[in-house]
């Protein structure tokens, strides 16, 4: 079992963060490498709800919310993946930071595949790589809570999509 967070401070207060990671099937407005959102039924947040995304590389992953507290965190289960992992779960959270504004968190718990070589592989080099696509996808977060602009492919926000000056959703 492997274990990876990632904290980030965002500079918009908790309930604005939270409707961000609320809209549980939307995780492609923030998210660099997620191209489309598949619904897969039941709710559209909260406990059982399910989606499949789609990458820009042509991969994905499908994610099912296990665990749901109103106005802080959820977590999903993971399946079907490509990634070489016997089981993942993800907890994405949202707390009020002392200096104003919130911390945003994304932890993953992991068990690589392949016995001790995967447990080795998953310390030496899976841990750093999720470290690092996790601060990229906390950075989508922050620019899109704080501008309202969707995030593209790479994590580049997409012209045009942020509020409009009276701090609605611009329209294109």
């Amino acid at each position: 079992m492997s274990i990876v967070t990632v904290r980030r401070h965002v500079a918009v207060e908790p309930e604005a963060a939270w409707a961000v990671l609320a809209d549980f099937i939307h995780i492609d407005r923030f998210h660099p490498a997620v191209d489309t959102v598949k619904h897969l039924g039941g709710p559209t947040h909260g406990l059982g709800a399910a989606r499949r995304c789609e990458f820009y590389d042509g991969k994905g992953i499908s994610e099912t919310v296990t665990n749901w507290v109103d106005g802080r965190s959820y977590s999903v289960e993971l399946s079907e993946m490509s990634m070489p992992l016997k089981r993942a779960s993800a907890t994405l959270a949202v707390g009020a930071d002392s200096a104003g504004g919130s911390v945003v968190s994304m932890t993953m718990d992991f068990t690589p595949k392949f016995g001790p070589i995967g447990m080795l592989m998953g310390a030496i080099m899976m841990r750093p790589m999720m470290r690092r696509m996790f601060e990229t996808i906390l950075k989508g977060f922050e620019h899109h809570a704080v501008t309202g602009e969707l995030i593209g492919k790479g994590g580049t926000p997409v012209a045009g999509s942020g509020r409009a000056t009276d701090g609605s959703p611009a329209t294109a």
